[in-house]
Formats: structure tokens, sequence, C-alpha cells
């Protein structure tokens, strides 16, 4: 509030409006409403508004356009540390400063109404300034980011903005793991700022939520690994390596990539088991070390000490702990028969999974339970794993179909599977009489196709040519439907027979075709009728036609083509995927088709604008792939100038890979 200065002639003659002004300055002061000054001429009041407005409104200003915290956070108050931007100087602004500078003094034009049009005001520039130096350390707006890259070229940052935009960056990384998920860019702007990456990396990593997990994951994709932190020290300098281990390791207890980078690291720079045992014994001892992280770095050391017991539940769960198990070269032939038993049934990785299954089958000690769990899992390559352990063993074969025959609620093998186990536990002639008792059943048949596949070849060739004479059998003794069921099980291993024994023969080929074909037409595609097909492109390369798919991409079923793009068979259902409707089928499609060499340069230039996330990555990718450096360089320039629409996805990925930094020499890549 301004009060002029009054004459005291005038103030002593006093009229009505005058002493209510008089009276309402007296209370205003006493009251201390407010803050006040006085004014002489009106060239005097615009000064003071405009040097008050500078000076004390400004700070609200930026206050106002910084990001509000989220709901629920925990208040930050002001410390005496000010920021990075609060030292006083008396040299000349550089680049940044004075970029800076130019900002404020826009904003003082507007505010004193010198720019009516607000002209001067650099907006984005404002509300990313009045982010750098908030109290809050809030993360930067997506599209603020963006806009202000556009303008890389540029763009000089002052020292609160670069850890600004550092964190809002990790912050990305740490929420999308997944490449084609991240939106903000960066690497440009940080590039030169950073004298050592890992350094830089790791003081971030110390910090909790998004901004830590994320220097953590980006720091342990990078393989930077300081010798500093695994290299052999005294007992006094103990102390300070294993304090800088805790910051990291305490930082997000919920993620397990700080203890994967202290192993990896371990790893990288050759360190002797012992050793490593002796690290991690001394780091889960560590005062303050969170009790999750002190319990998973005792179960590694008693891992590396021989017990694995403790460790290997782990991974039953957890992904990152069989990448652990992985870095350490822990070895599953020194598992008990109850933890090999639990991995084969449940192991969260398929590598670890099989080895465990091998192990057990060859040791004899996986249970009924697991065999069965195993047997009726549907999964192709374990149940093969098992009957080709019995092969040549007709009591354990017998004793596998006996638990075949006995499903658990809800749960049907593959006649596959047990005409397998059929023709390796019975005789040809058990298997026939069978065939002549149950003529209704598929499967004793179709495991003659296996104990006698010359034999049933005719047959084969007969049923899958006219299937008349047996449907009429059937239809004596069973309802149309299931008569529909048994003559599709049947066909099937036919089919799969011709394939195994004949598949070569173009007469033969052209049967399988028409099988499938009819399969389409009936209106559904199972999972073994493509197991049948690709085991025929497989046999003979050049056996389905080019368009051979293209009528039955609306098919149920056919969407399982999707699992099968890198198969023989992915040239001929990817164009036919790529068209379909159903996102989940197409996008797989054109991710495949869009890494095929064929692509020119051009055609991947332009799958950088294409709506799935997916295509894009995939499409940078292949041009990091063949451009070279200044030509990608004039890639990323064109492609945020442009005058079309473009995606934040696809700029991350050049920044990332064109201005990451390099790994320094006293560091090493994993």
């Amino acid at each position: 509030m301004y009060f002029a200065d009054i004459p005291q002639a005038e103030l002593d003659d006093a009229g009505p409006s005058l002493k209510k002004v008089l009276q309402f300055k007296k209370k205003f002061e006493r009251d201390r409403i407010g803050l006040h000054g006085s004014f002489e001429t009106p060239r005097d009041l615009v000064s003071k508004v405009s040097d008050m407005l500078h000076e004390v409104l400004l700070e609200d200003v930026l206050d106002r356009v910084t990001q509000s915290p989220p709901t629920g956070a925990p208040a930050i108050q002001p410390t005496d540390e000010g920021t990075a931007l609060d030292e006083a100087s008396d040299h000349t602004p550089d680049e940044a400063q004075e970029q800076v500078i130019q900002v404020l003094d826009g904003v003082k034009a507007v505010l004193t109404g010198r720019d009516i049009k607000a002209r001067a005001l650099d907006r984005d520039r404002l509300e990313f300034f009045s982010a750098a130096v908030g109290i809050d350390r809030a993360l930067v707006g997506t599209h603020l980011i963006n806009r202000l890259y556009r303008r890389v070229a540029r763009l000089e940052l002052v020292q609160g903005e670069r850890v600004s935009w550092a964190r809002t960056m990790l912050a990305d990384i740490g929420l999308h793991q997944d490449p084609s998920e991240r939106v903000i860019p960066g690497w440009a702007l940080l590039a030169e700022s950073w004298d050592d990456v890992s350094s830089e990396l790791l003081e971030y990593a110390a910090e909790e939520g998004p901004v830590g997990q994320g220097a953590m994951l980006q720091i342990l994709r990078s393989g930077l690994y300081p010798a500093s932190l695994w290299e052999e020290v005294d007992d006094e300098h103990a102390g300070i390596i294993d304090d800088q281990w805790a910051r990291i390791l305490n930082a997000n207890p919920d993620n397990d990539d700080a203890v994967r980078y202290l192993l990896k690291g371990a790893q990288g720079h050759g360190m002797p088991s012992e050793r490593l045992r002796e690290l991690v014994e001394r780091l889960s001892s560590v005062s303050g070390l969170h009790g999750e992280r002190a319990t998973l770095l005792k179960e590694i050391a008693e891992a590396l000490n021989g017990n694995l017991e403790l460790f290997a539940e782990r991974l039953l769960y957890s992904l990152p702990a069989t990448e652990m198990w992985s870095d350490l070269e822990l070895n599953i032939e020194h598992l008990g028969d109850k933890s090999i038993n639990r991995l084969a049934s449940r192991g969260k990785d398929s590598s670890i999974r099989v080895a465990a299954i091998t192990k057990g089958l060859l040791e004899g000690s996986l249970d009924d339970a697991t065999l069965k769990t195993l047997l009726f899992e549907g999964n192709p390559k374990l149940s093969e794993l098992i009957i080709d352990n019995a092969r040549g063993n007709r009591n354990k074969a017998r004793h596998l179909l006996s638990l075949v025959q006995k499903p658990p609620s809800g749960k049907v093998v593959s006649a596959r599977v047990e005409a397998e186990l059929r023709a390796i536990s019975m005789s040809a002639q058990e298997i026939k009489s069978l065939v002549s008792e149950r003529d209704w059943d598929s499967r004793p048949w179709e495991a003659l196709t296996y104990s006698r596949p010359d034999e049933m070849l005719h047959d084969a060739r007969a049923l899958l040519t006219n299937d008349r004479v047996l449907r009429q059998r059937l239809a004596n003794v069973l309802s149309p439907n299931l008569v529909s069921f048994v003559l599709r099980e049947r066909k099937q291993g036919a089919a799969a027979l011709i394939v195994r024994v004949s598949g070569q023969k173009a007469t033969d080929q052209a049967l399988v075709l028409e099988w499938f074909r009819s399969l389409a037409r009936d209106g559904f595609i199972p999972d073994d009728a493509w197991r049948v097909i690709l085991n025929l492109a497989e046999v003979a390369v050049n056996a389905i036609p080019d368009h051979f798919f293209e009528p039955y991409s609306d098919v149920l079923g056919f969407g399982t083509a999707a699992s099968l793009l890198e198969t023989a068979i992915g040239p001929l259902v990817a164009p036919v995927l790529a068209r379909s409707e159903r996102a989940w089928e197409r996008e797989p499609a054109d991710v495949w088709l869009i890494r095929r060499p064929e692509r020119t340069v051009q055609e991947l230039k332009n799958a950088l604008h294409d709506e799935s996330p997916s295509v894009r990555v995939a499409a940078c990718s292949e041009l990091t792939k063949r451009l070279e450096s200044t030509d990608l360089k004039a890639l990323l320039s064109s492609y945020i100038s442009g005058k079309n629409a473009y995606w934040y996805n696809v700029v991350v990925l050049l920044d990332e890979y064109l201005f990451l930094p390099k790994v320094p020499s006293n560091l090493i890549t994993g």
C-alpha cells in the first residue's frame, strides 16, 4: 500500500475524506496489516511500484508456476544452504546466466506494463527456472521439457536448471524401464557438464524414489564400475567405502538393482569369489543397513560359501534373483531334491527351470507332483524333456502314463503327450488291441503313429483324403459333437505323422495344407495345428505358398501366429498379422517387419512417426545401426523442428544414443 506524502498545510486543514484516509493509514501502520510506503509524485509512485514488483512479487510469481508436490507429500523446509543459484558473483554473466537474466527482465517488463503483449516473456524458460530454484525440488513437466529440448542447440542452463533436468530425466528412467515408454530426453544438455559420469549417477542413485532408481538403472545399463568401490582397502578406508555402499543400497530397498550393481561390478573387475564373499558379508553388517538388504546380502554370502538353499528360494518369485544367480555363476547341481522340485515346478526363469528339470530327471529326484505339473502344463518343450528321459525305460514310461491318466481337476493332457507315452510304454500289439477295442478313442490310434510310423502312413493319408468311412463308424457310437471332436484329434495326429515321415513329398504337403484349410474353414485353429504347420515349414522350406494364410486372419486362433514370427513361418504370417484390427496381433508383426533388412532408410524414418511405440523403438534401433552419428544428429534436429507431429520416445532414444557420455578411462564396462 502506497500513501502520498501530503504537505503539512493540507494535513492541518484536512477535510472529511482526507481524515478518513489518514485514519486508515494510522490503523494500517499500527496493526501492521501489510507492506506500505510513501510517494511524492506520480513518477515516483511508478518507480517504487516497479522496484517492489521486481524484488518482492517476482518470487511469488516463480512459486506459483512451480509444480506443486503430490498430495500428501512431506513439506520440505528451507535450509541455510540455499541453492546452486544463490552464490553471489561480481563477474560477467556467462551465456546461461545471461539467458536467465533476459527471462527475468521479461517478467519485469510485463509486470510493470512496459510490454503489454508479453513479447519479452519466455514462459517456458520462466517455468523451468522457477522449478529449478524451488524448495520442493519438483520434477519438470514432460511437455515443458520437450518444448525446451527443441531449442537444444542454443539453450544454455545454469547449474540449478541442469540438476532439475537431470532429476526429471532419471525419474523418467526409473518409472519407465521399457524404453518405448520414456519421454524425457536430456543427454545433449547434460553430457558436457558431467566430467565424471559415474560419480554423478552414483550421487543421484543414493536418492530415494524414481530419481534414485533411474540413476541406478542407468549406471547398471551403462556398465560404469569405478574401481574404488571394489578395490581392496585397509580397515581405515573400508568404513568410507562401506558408508558409500550403504547409501546406495538403502536408497530404494524394494528394488534390487543396487545389489546387482555390486555383484556385476565385482564380476567386471575379476574379483575372486572369496574376496566378494568377504565384501558382501562385511556390507551386510554395516550399521543402519535396511533389514531386507542385510538379509539378501547374507544369503548371497552364504551362497558364495556353498550354502545355496536360502538364496535359491528367491528364484521361485524374483527375476532379479535369477539375474544375480547368473552374475554369481552359481550352479543348481549343489541344490537338494526339495529345491530342485520347487524350481522345476515353478521357477521364475525358464533356463534355470529347464536346468532343474534336467538334473531331477537324470537323478530320478523329481516327485510325482512335479512330473504331473510339467506334463499337464501344456509346454511342449518341457513335456518333451520328460518323454525323452523315459525312452528305452518302459517302466518309467508306464509310470508317467499312469500319471497322465489321473488328471487334476480341470486339466487335460495333450493328445500328443499321451500318444508318445503309450508308444514307449506299450508294445505295438498292445496298442493295436486298444485301437480295435476303442475305435472312438483317437489317442491309441495316434500312439501307433509313433510306434509304427511307416505302417500308419497309408491310413493317415487315407484319413486326410476322405474321412467318410470313419465318420460313419463313429456316428454309430457317438453323438455328432463327439464325432467331430474325435475326427479333429485323429486328423491332427495323421497330419503330424505325414510331416514327420513324408513331409518332403509334394502330394503329402498338399494333404497337410488342405487339412489346415479345413480347420480354418470350420472356424478354429488350435495351437497343436500351428505346431504341425511349423514342422512342415521346417522340413520343407518352400512347402507353404506365399499367400497361404491371408484368408484366415479373422479365424479364431490365428493370433497364435504372433508368437511364431521368429520361426520359419514368420515371413508368411507377418504381413497378414500386420493388417489385423487387434493391436496385440498387429504390433508384434509391425515390429518384425520394420526390422527386416529389406526396409529402406526412408521407410525407417517414416516409421518414427508410427502410432505404435514399439514400432518407433524398433525403427530407432535399426537407424542407429545404419546411419553415422552426423546423419543421426541431422535426423534428430529435423524430427523435433519439423511441422509434423513427433513422439517423445523417439527423441529420448536418439538423444541417449548420440549424447550419453562415454565411459571414462578409469571405469570398465560389463
